[in-house]
Formats: C-alpha cells, sequence, structure tokens
C-alpha cells in the first residue's frame, strides 16, 4: 500500500510541477463544466431572434402595402422574412432587392429562396455580385396559399462572405413605390 501512495505521490510530482495547489490538482483530476447547455444551438441562435426563425405573422399587402425586410447581415444561415405572404389573386409576388457586399474587397452573391407555408421551396434564385439590385417577378402561385422569403449568401471558396441591403415583397408595380 505504501508502495502505492509513493508510486502516486511520484506521478503528482511529475504531472504537476511545485508550485501548484491542492485546488488545481483536485481540478486538473475533477474536471466540472462551466457551464452545461441542453442545447446548445438554442443557446447560440434563440429562437426568438428575429429573422433566423420562421414566419410566426402574416402581413397583408393588400391592406398593409408592400413589405420591407433590413438585411442586416446574410451570411451563411438562411435569413427569413419576419412575416408570410399571399400573392395577389392572378398568382404573382414581386420581390425587389438591393444587396452590397459587408466586407470591401469581395462580391458575393446571394440565394433567394421563396417557400411555400407547410411546404418546401417553390424557388429559388440567384442574385448577381453584389452590389446588385434588381426585381424579380414570380408568377404562377396559388391565391390560396401563403409564402416566406429566406436569404443566404452564396459560399465564397472555402468561407461566405456576408451581404447586406434591404428586400421589398409586393405585388403590383403600384406597390413598389410604397415602403413601410
Amino acid at each position: 500500500m505504501k508502495k502505492i501512495w509513493l508510486l502516486c505521490a511520484m506521478l503528482a510530482g511529475f504531472i504537476f510541477p511545485y508550485g501548484v495547489s491542492a485546488v488545481e490538482v483536485e481540478a486538473f483530476l475533477n474536471p466540472q463544466p462551466v457551464f452545461q447547455y441542453e442545447n446548445p444551438v438554442d443557446e447560440l441562435f434563440s429562437k426568438q431572434t428575429k429573422g433566423l426563425s420562421l414566419p410566426q405573422t402574416f402581413w397583408n399587402i393588400a391592406s398593409n402595402g408592400a413589405y420591407t425586410a433590413n438585411l442586416v447581415e446574410v451570411g451563411w444561415q438562411e435569413l427569413y422574412t419576419n412575416y408570410y405572404f399571399q400573392s395577389s389573386t392572378d398568382g404573382v409576388l414581386f420581390l425587389d432587392y438591393s444587396i452590397r457586399s459587408v466586407e470591401s474587397g469581395y462580391s458575393p452573391k446571394m440565394m433567394v429562396r421563396l417557400y411555400r407555408v407547410n411546404g418546401g421551396v417553390v424557388s429559388t434564385y440567384t442574385t448577381g455580385n453584389s452590389p446588385s439590385a434588381a426585381c424579380i417577378r414570380i408568377t404562377g402561385l396559388n391565391y390560396s396559399n401563403l409564402y416566406y422569403f429566406s436569404f443566404q449568401a452564396v459560399r465564397t471558396g472555402l468561407s461566405y462572405k456576408s451581404v447586406t441591403g434591404t428586400a421589398k415583397v409586393y405585388y403590383s408595380l403600384n406597390q413598389s413605390k410604397v415602403h413601410n
């Protein structure tokens, strides 16, 4: 038994140089997590964060006019409109966008997706290199369905270069001048 204690003392002396306290030895032998998350993704990207979660509220274009989304920083994660929309009675939605690169020296593109609520991707569009602005006209939509948009930077080489800008959703050309 004395040999085991002597061996442990020698091993501890070898692993822990002089000047290490008993508390540090205890912490090394029995590490405790500083804070433990049940779901780290929920902590890092809270479901309450605007734009990172699916929209839960309807924006009535007919009564509220065009909806403008501020694309603060679109990166590798999909950024969603905060609302879902209905198309015009003839199945049309317009999306005007204007983007520029967050970092100078880059001209990344942005992926725009139209989703059907309780469905999948309806359409996917890739913008031109930033700075870029255009109007996307989407036709053939079902008036009884609800839709929302997502925005995501297109991978540039090994990384995603972020873009910033605005996007406006409307369904008649007279509404393109309306800003909310």
